[in-house]
């Protein structure tokens, strides 16, 4: 990364870019298968070698690779791997959960309600409801474990992750944009943010039923029917190096690039309402990133599983923000990103999926009109994440630069903002909604206050904390959860919303810094 805009104390030249093209810079200056049996035949009845990578067509590119035969993989007896693979699918709906399929493909007749649909790595998952709609039948598909799915067997990935060939995916009827109730962000005693809030309690929220946010958008369903009523379809994958997506209020670009020494990929958030405007940049650098991972099963429970991440080594987290209204335009929300950055995978006989997502929380606090406020801070790893059992893997984290370092603005009165974000590998299956299987996570959260630049002493005071988290299963986003609720579905079974049952968190950071060293400044 540029280490020029960290001496700076200003944000990172590119969110400066970024914050430009949005119209962010410009007011700143004013003021981020079978059943229990063998594996089945492909549709061409040919595999690649296991562990070798076979290109993709672009049909496979959107819609995933299909299952191919292996002795060793038994499914559960309610999977119902429909043949033909990538090429039987006619569209997607744009939240990936209505499947637009072939009526000709094998076996799609022997779907029904409550089996498990297997046709691609992407298209697999609980049926919820089926429609004959011409020649083709409209498969909506709820999420399920990978227990749900495999019964005997095991699979292993062991390869280098190659950034220049990830593509991006966007999914424009996911919500991705959520407002958090009051309660939903601590405060330190003396009144400023803290980075304490993390996007991992923000899961368990969703697990209690508990989670403190409400909805900003719902997908429709048609009243009383069961069905999806009618969307955009699914667009094709982004083969760039970057993309751009409107998540309700923030303008977002999900960006990849190398270099001779590595690689980065970046998330950047864009909002500007009510007078006031953020910019947000997360950035992470990969040196010769690799994926290792192994599954066992046996009897349908996953009694092996491991997963290491290696490459990651550092981590810049950098912030622009300004008010011209103060009070009034103060706001608090959480950010999923309804997009990934997709990672080739070697071929094998269960197509898993490699995913990268983002995930945010902005929240902020200030109490005068005509307010500055901006810091960056950056933290180097050494080290895999993941998870080896139930054991979690911990990198060695530490903090290259302080954003109490550059933290700068300009106001009458004391001002704060609370940014989080973590960057969340997945390697599964799945409809993309609720990709399943193993997971490693990293979440940085920075809790950021500036004094009164009319004070005799202008304070600055950051919390920092930083959560490593691994484990398997899937987490549908909120939004879904909600629509699969509206479905109205008459099952005898209701679907899954959450099943990280094996997922841990540990907080391997947290640190209160301020400047100056005075005792008035003290926390």
């Amino acid at each position: 990364m540029n280490e020029q805009r960290a001496a700076s104390g200003h944000a990172p030249s590119g969110l400066m870019r970024f914050g430009a093209k949005f119209g962010l810079l410009a007011l700143l200056l004013s003021i981020a298968a079978c059943r229990e049996r063998s594996a089945p035949t492909a549709a061409d009845g040919s595999a690649p070698p296991p562990g070798k990578s076979a290109a993709l067509s672009d049909q496979e590119l959107a819609y995933g690779r299909a299952p191919v035969p292996d002795p060793g993989i038994t499914y559960r007896s309610d999977v119902i791997v429909v043949g033909g693979g990538a090429a039987m699918v006619r569209s997607v709906s744009g939240d990936s959960l209505t499947w637009s399929i072939d009526a000709r493909a094998p076996h799609l007749d022997e779907l029904k309600p409550g089996k498990v649909m297997f046709l691609t790595g992407r298209a697999v998952g609980r049926v919820l409801n089926l429609e004959r709609r011409g020649d083709v039948v409209a498969v909506t598909l709820g999420p399920v474990d990978l227990t749900d799915i495999i019964s005997d067997g095991t699979i292993s990935i062991h390869a280098p992750i190659d950034v220049s060939a990830i593509t991006f995916q966007t999914y424009p009827d996911v919500p991705g944009a959520f407002e958090l109730t009051p309660t939903g962000v601590t405060s330190a005693s003396n009144g400023a943010p803290s980075s304490r809030y993390q996007l991992a309690s923000e899961r368990r929220g969703v697990r209690s039923g508990r989670a403190p946010y409400t909805l900003v958008t719902l997908p429709p369903a048609e009243e009383g029917s069961g069905t999806l009523a009618e969307k955009g379809p699914l667009p094709p994958p982004t083969k760039g190096s970057s993309v751009e997506v409107t998540v309700g209020d923030y303008a977002v670009e999900l960006s990849r690039s190398s270099t001779g020494t590595g690689s980065d990929l970046s998330a950047k958030l864009s909002y500007n309402k009510k007078g006031v405007v953020v910019g947000v940049e997360f950035e992470t650098r990969l040196e010769s990133p690799t994926v290792d991972m192994n599954l066992g099963f046996s009897g349908g429970v996953l009694e092996k599983k491991e997963l290491r991440i290696n490459g990651l080594k550092e981590i810049s987290l950098g912030l622009v923000s300004g008010s011209e209204t103060g009070l009034s335009g103060n706001f608090k929300s959480r950010l999923e990103i309804p997009a990934e950055m997709t990672i080739p995978l070697p071929a094998g006989p269960v197509p898993m999926v490699g995913s990268i997502r983002f995930k945010f929380i902005v929240t902020t606090a200030f109490s005068a009109k005509n307010t500055t406020l901006r810091a960056t801070g950056k933290l180097k790893l050494d080290g895999p994440i993941g998870f080896v059992g139930t054991t979690i893997l911990l990198p060695t984290v530490t903090q290259s630069q302080s954003p109490v370092e550059t933290l700068s603005g300009v106001s009458v009165g004391v001002n704060g903002v609370v940014v989080a974000a973590q960057i969340k590998q997945v390697i599964g299956l799945g409809v993309p909604a609720a990709l399943a299987g193993p997971f490693g996570a990293f979440t940085v959260s920075y809790g950021l206050t500036n004094g009164s630049s009319i004070g005799i002493v202008q304070c600055r005071q950051t919390s920092i904390d930083v959560v490593v988290a691994g484990g398997a299963g899937f987490t549908l986003a909120p939004g879904e959860s909600k629509f699969l609720e509206a479905l109205k579905l008459k099952l005898p079974w209701a679907p899954k919303i959450d099943s990280e049952i094996a997922s841990a968190s540990k907080t391997v950071v947290h640190r209160v810094d301020y400047e100056p060293k005075v005792p008035v400044c003290r926390p």
